[in-house]
């Protein structure tokens, strides 16, 4: 029997799969499969896995569980450079899925948004009422919000997923939900790993960018045409690059990636989680010290790799995209 293209819903011959992972989560077996037709690249058996963000395998989990305020380069730039709407008689309106612990939502609201917030993890959203004090943020999925707002679909100026649409089992549905919660003039913001970055298979030997976390791997292209199969749509990229910290940090993880990655974990659920009593807390700031010790270490040698840098930069980590439909 065929796979199916999640996107286009091209059959695609279930023996020319060009990639293969067993997940050390759950012992699943997976399969890449690229679809000829929209070029999307998606996992089998295409399943999302929601129980995975509660088990703080990966260390950025567990920052959003504490309440950690740091944002994604594409949070930041947001932020920074959107022409944020303004419509009249009333606070603009955005909606992030996937939401996480709320520190976008929250920098947002300093800037005249009215927010709103969903994700799939309840400790997350747990966080986004404690830490930053949100109301509507809720522990639902896309299309549990979307029946429990009913009538009031359509309502948003900016619907947000940044780092959310490669998680997706059915793309084209969470893509045409987002779409209908849309003002009149609305936008679709947000941003995905680039499958085409410089030396993308040697990071994901090191990195999370699997299943069950990663179901899609996406790219310009797949993305354009994802979005085209809603009506014409004006698309709009930019790739998102690296500082130079962010560039030694990723030449880090590109090396030692395992052992960095279980010990930053290690560290910061034993900091954050109440469990670094008195009698062990000069250990693990000795440990988190040696920890940036080494990120400072891999400066020079992301210095000497200045022409890579350039490179990774220009082809971009992330891909971020601003869509707008007629």
């Amino acid at each position: 029997m065929p796979i199916i293209c999640p996107v286009c819903q091209t059959p695609v011959d279930p023996v020319r799969s060009i990639g293969g992972h067993v997940s050390p989560l759950n012992k699943q077996r997976y399969s890449l499969y690229s679809c000829g037709s929209c070029r999307l690249e998606f996992w089998h058996p295409l399943k999302i896995d929601p129980s995975i963000y509660g088990t703080e395998t990966c260390f950025m989990y567990v920052m959003f569980h504490q309440g950690d305020a740091n944002l994604l380069p594409p949070s930041r730039y947001f932020l920074k450079h959107f022409p944020h709407p303004k419509p009249a008689g009333r606070r603009p309106r955005l909606l992030d899925i996937g939401c996480g612990n709320g520190a976008l939502l929250a920098a947002a609201e300093k800037l005249g948004y009215e927010v709103w917030g969903l994700d799939l993890d309840e400790k997350s959203i747990a966080a986004a009422k404690n830490v930053f004090g949100l109301k509507d943020v809720f522990a639902l999925t896309l299309d549990e919000f979307a029946a429990k707002i009913g009538g009031q679909a359509g309502r948003f100026d900016v619907v947000m997923f940044v780092e959310v649409l490669e998680h997706q089992d059915d793309p084209l549905g969470f893509v045409r939900q987002a779409k209908n919660l849309l003002a009149p003039g609305g936008v679709i913001v947000g941003s995905v790993p680039n499958r085409e970055r410089l030396w993308a298979e040697a990071e994901r030997k090191n990195g999370v960018d699997w299943p069950p976390h990663h179901l899609l791997r996406l790219s310009k292209g797949s993305l354009r045409r994802l979005f085209a199969r809603l009506g014409p749509a004006d698309v709009r990229f930019r790739p998102m690059g690296y500082g130079l910290l962010e560039f030694a940090n990723w030449l880090e993880i590109l090396l030692f990636g395992p052992l960095i990655t279980r010990t930053k974990a290690w560290i910061n659920r034993t900091r954050f989680q109440g469990r670094d009593s008195a009698g062990n807390r000069r250990k693990l700031n000795a440990l988190w010290l040696m920890k940036k010790c080494l990120n400072a270490a891999f400066v020079p040698l992301a210095l000497l790799l200045f022409p890579f840098w350039l490179v990774a930069s220009r082809r971009g980590h992330q891909i971020y995209f601003e869509v707008r439909y007629d």
